[in-house]
């Protein structure tokens, strides 16, 4: 029993690492967007510059983002559990090399033909904006290179449960987009925003370096294909890629629908998303992040209780954690947005558009937030088929119900196309990993998710309840008053929220009190 709160405790602190720095990032973040929004508005370039991503994230995405992670943490630290550094050493660079030389090919193939490509994902978009976005594309395009040496980094120290400097990497990739905005583009105009991206980049790879060599991997140039380690990466990695293909396929057809609405819808879906994300990285993607190697490494020794003991315990976490941030979200959705971007050229028209859009994508958050992890579950158990299936299903979800929705809700039709794709991933993910593993401690979690809904609600009520008031009382015409109506009514909400789940005996607001009583003890 010690030894399962032990590892419980250890788990929720190294989440607390990434979280914490996952919330720098995304703060940072907002004032990026706040920045793109005030100078930009939501409006044709701002437009182009989002849709411009859409080739570069779908190579960096394809192989980079999940397809690596997923098939190198349990090969690699299967090799580091066993004592094997020296055979995880060659596997890694191995891995490595061959990406590396993978993504410079694909990201030159994709520069020759990007006018092409730009006609499949903008298909709305005037001439201009079409060149316009051809040009940010070419240069995004040496992104891919660049986060495909970070990823293998990332994913080697994430396998040896470094994470400080895979927390920090974001926070340094949204200073470089900063820097882009506020010097390049006085001095190369919109261009500048594409050489922000590739600094950002540049600088995601650079913080993590010093802490690569610290954890004793040493590189060597090796390229084979014979190796048998590289050969398991890339047969574990080969469903991940498709899965992946077919959710980037998905947001860029997403993109091309909304090219043909009125413009700053690509603006206002994008900034609403990368809103929305904060509560999702911070807690979704920490906890899964940081639950992936204790996951593979009780499936290398096939500990079932432990492996669903970690699994269940990170749910419990993740509910209690993502629900209350998701129902605040909902009601504070319309001042949030004019806080974080309502300055400059973005207007109040940009606001409410935004804001429409964030409050459906928060509908699914929990959903969103914990598909990373139960998918995860199933890469520890080298199970990277299963998860494709399920995502590719997803994606037809989504694509279809856009199709039908956009046409009579506009923005909010595409934002309840992805909520609903979402929450049918979550659906079966639960489904698939409950039948492999036989219990999800059915009872324990179903007990937990109510607890933490009734709580959620409790808090929901409230915070309306301030909003309104606060509401009436200020006039709203000043940052500071709409601050002011934030932080009560989502510090009410919050406050009412522990209470409740407090009375209600929730074993999770115990957990996460005791890590912080010895964090700070």
């Amino acid at each position: 029993m010690i030894k399962k709160h032990s590892h419980a405790g250890t788990i929720l602190t190294s989440a607390g690492i990434i979280g914490f720095f996952s919330l720098i990032s995304r703060l940072v973040g907002l004032v990026r967007d706040r920045m793109l929004a005030g100078t930009f508005g939501a409006g044709d370039l701002l437009d182009s510059y989002y849709a411009a991503f859409k080739i570069p994230d779908f190579l960096n995405n394809l192989l980079v983002v999940g397809a690596v992670p997923a098939a190198f943490v349990p090969v690699v630290g299967g090799m580091i559990a066993k004592n094997r550094g020296g055979d995880a050493n060659r596997v890694a660079s191995g891995v490595l090399n061959l990406l590396t030389i993978t993504m410079i090919v694909l990201s030159g193939v994709a520069l020759i033909f990007a006018p092409a490509l730009m006609q499949v994902v903008a298909p709305g978009f005037s001439e201009a904006q079409q060149v316009m976005t051809v040009q940010l594309t070419r240069i995004m395009l040496l992104s891919p290179i660049i986060f495909g040496i970070a990823s293998v980094v990332s994913s080697y120290l994430n396998t040896t449960k470094r994470f400080v400097a895979y927390a920090i990497a974001p926070v340094m990739y949204n200073i470089g987009i900063i820097v882009g905005i506020t010097f390049f583009v006085p001095w190369l105009g919109p261009i500048g925003l594409a050489w922000g991206v590739i600094l950002g980049a540049v600088l995601n790879l650079l913080v993590q370096l010093p802490a690569l060599w610290r954890a004793g991997f040493k590189y060597s140039f090796t390229v084979s294909l014979r190796d048998k380690g590289v050969l398991k990466v890339l047969r574990l990695a080969g469903p991940r890629v498709i899965s992946i293909a077919a959710m980037q396929i998905n947001l860029i057809v997403i993109t091309a629908i909304a090219t043909f609405y009125q413009s700053g819808t690509v603006s206002s879906y994008n900034l609403a998303f990368n809103m929305q994300s904060l509560p999702l990285g911070l807690i979704g993607l920490s906890l899964a992040t940081v639950l992936f190697p204790y996951l593979a490494e009780a499936a290398s020794h096939n500990d079932s209780e432990r492996f669903i003991s970690h699994l269940v315990g990170a749910l419990r976490q993740l509910f209690f954690l993502i629900v209350p941030m998701s129902v605040i979200l909902i009601i504070l959705r319309v001042p949030l947005v004019r806080l974080v971007l309502g300055t400059g050229a973005f207007d109040f028209t940009d606001t409410f558009t935004t804001a429409a859009a964030l409050g459906v994508f928060a509908l699914s958050l929990f959903a969103q937030s914990a598909v990373p992890l139960l998918a995860r579950a199933f890469y520890s158990m080298e199970d990277t088929r299963t998860p494709v299936m399920i995502s590719i299903f997803s994606v037809v979800v989504n694509i279809v119900a856009a199709l039908l929705l956009a046409p009579r809700l506009d923005i909010m039709g595409l934002a309840a196309a992805f909520s609903l794709a979402a929450i049918v991933d979550f659906v079966l993910h639960i489904i698939f990993l409950r039948s492999r593993l036989g219990s999800l401690r059915d009872t324990e979690l179903v007990l937990s998710i109510g607890r933490v809904t009734i709580a959620a609600a409790a808090a929901g009520g409230v915070t309306l309840g301030i909003m309104l008031w606060l509401e009436r009382v200020l006039s709203l015409t000043s940052v500071v008053e709409v601050g002011v109506v934030i932080a009560a009514a989502a510090s009410g909400g919050v406050v009412i929220y522990g209470l409740v789940h407090w009375l209600l005996k929730g074993q999770e607001f115990k957990e996460v009190l005791a890590t912080l009583r010895k964090k700070t003890g």
